[in-house]
């Protein structure tokens, strides 16, 4: 059967799908009826694990809006929409489900709600913080599902790198070289995070790793799979593995450091059916064991308890929100000052020694210092920041204007070498920012967007070993 799309269009929806030989349109149906089995699957197994079938009732409507946008999306790649329901469905319809119960003798939350953490301790809230709780969450979500677009397209505008990529490998080692100076040197650098002396670290760190991982991304661009180029790249994934190791690397900056890398050489894995089992398995198995290697280094392989692995050992917005509801009765509203400190986030605490603290910090201390928390470096999502500000208002306005700005910035990304890889450090920024805190996360995501998408823009000149030419923006 002949597809009714365009050629030009053809042409690139195959060469972003990997160049399948099925046409755009059974591609897209193969894909799309994967696509919406997961959230159903993912409330099932809520099911399977609740400690109440009154969190099931709770949790649906978050479940229904991924749903909603799954059928919307006609994308036949796991795109950026598709990550953030992805993550609304793991955060805020299993991780409740397996920690919220009752007490004895209540039904439907009417004596209260009890958190019951992956060690096994429960804490008590009342009814009325868990309703809060959760009309913050459908007003968010609900939002995000009205303006988000319903799938990434191509924004039809590209840019064209005219530098040779042997020149770029250099960059990248010195860059590396230098980054991992600012982190107080190699073995301060290769410590595991619990480990390091965070004061020898300089404000240019983060930048620099930005500009480091946008540097490589750019090389990747403008790599040929050649037989005389595979060396080339060998230089740049051993470098890679030193400044992206999970022996010392946070999670989730493992993510942002590997994905895009991976996605360029690999594009095939994009395919929807592909990547959903590789994130999902990688939630349930790879991000636990994480969570432990990255703090203390291979140590702590031997503090992992094998049979708890799942969804809920690395996640607790439930319990930070929850905690959110009480501090926000008892210490009042902040009026602007935790979004303040996701605007200004540029700034650094040396120049401004009143900074907000970010949100999760701020929570965490609490949590700590009530021992409901082993350490007070926890995380909250920014809709939680909303709330802290200006209550139920502030997360309608705030959340709308979220989802405004994402809308706009998934419309707008071009591409480099006609490889979507903006989308790709979207994509791979996602996890850390949904999860939070956006004051904490968002130097690093940012920095590497910035620096990919400015050397885009601005490496458009040819310059070789032996020729140098100007060359206009493809």
């Amino acid at each position: 059967t002949a597809c009714p799309s365009p050629r030009s269009h053809l042409r690139r929806r195959m060469r972003l799908a990997g160049r399948s030989g099925n046409c755009v349109c059974c591609l897209e149906e193969e894909h799309v009826k994967a696509r919406i089995f997961v959230h159903p699957l993912l409330l099932f197994y809520s099911i399977l694990i609740t400690q109440t079938f009154a969190a099931v009732i709770w949790v649906a409507p978050i479940s229904l809006f991924a749903f909603v946008a799954a059928l919307r999306n006609r994308n036949p790649l796991f795109d950026a929409t598709d990550m953030f329901w992805l993550l609304a469905s793991i955060f805020f319809v299993v991780t409740p489900c397996a920690m919220l119960s009752e007490p004895e003798g209540s039904s439907w939350f009417s004596g209260g709600v009890l958190i019951r953490l992956y060690t096994g301790v429960e804490y008590a809230y009342d009814r009325y913080l868990l309703i809060q709780f959760f009309l913050g969450i459908y007003i968010s979500h609900f939002l995000s599902l009205l303006m988000f677009p319903s799938f990434v397209r191509d924004s039809g505008r590209s840019y064209k790198l005219r530098v040779d990529h042997r020149l770029t490998l250099p960059v990248v080692v010195i860059l590396a070289v230098v980054t991992i100076q600012t982190c107080g040197g190699w073995s301060n650098f290769s410590s595991a995070r619990y480990d390091r002396e965070s004061e020898v670290i300089s404000i240019l760190y983060l930048p620099l790793m930005g500009l480091y991982l946008a540097s490589a991304i750019l090389f990747l661009c403008g790599w040929k799979a050649k037989r005389a180029n595979f060396l080339l790249l060998l230089i740049l994934i051993l470098t890679h593995v030193t400044m992206f190791n999970p022996l010392y690397t946070a999670r989730f900056h493992l993510i942002l450091g590997w994905l895009p890398i991976l996605l360029i050489l690999f594009p095939r894995s994009l395919l929807y059916r592909r990547f959903i089992g590789a994130a999902l398995v990688g939630m349930i198995i790879v991000m636990p064991i994480l969570s432990r290697t990255s703090r203390f280094g291979i140590a702590g392989l031997g503090m992992i308890d094998w049979r708890s692995l799942g969804f809920t050992t690395y996640t607790d917005l439930t319990q930070v929100l929850l905690e959110l509801m009480v501090m926000v009765e008892r210490y009042g509203h902040k009026f602007g000052e935790s979004t303040l400190g996701i605007i200004l986030f540029l700034v650094p605490r040396s120049l401004w020694v009143d900074k907000p603290k970010s949100i999760a910090l701020y929570i965490g201390e609490e949590l700590f210092h009530k021992s409901q928390s082993g350490t007070s470096n926890l995380a909250a999502p920014i809709f939680g920041d909303f709330y802290l500000d200006f209550g139920i208002i502030g997360v309608v306005v705030g959340s709308a204007l979220t989802a405004i700005l994402f809308r706009w910035l998934l419309r707008n990304l071009p591409s480099i070498n006609n490889i979507p890889v903006l989308h790709y450090v979207v994509l791979a920024s996602l996890p850390i920012l949904y999860r939070g805190s956006i004051a904490a996360t968002i130097a690093m995501p940012f920095f590497t967007f910035v620096f990919v998408y400015l050397g885009g823009r601005l490496l458009q000149v040819k310059f070789t070993f032996g020729t140098y030419a100007q060359t206009t923006r493809s």
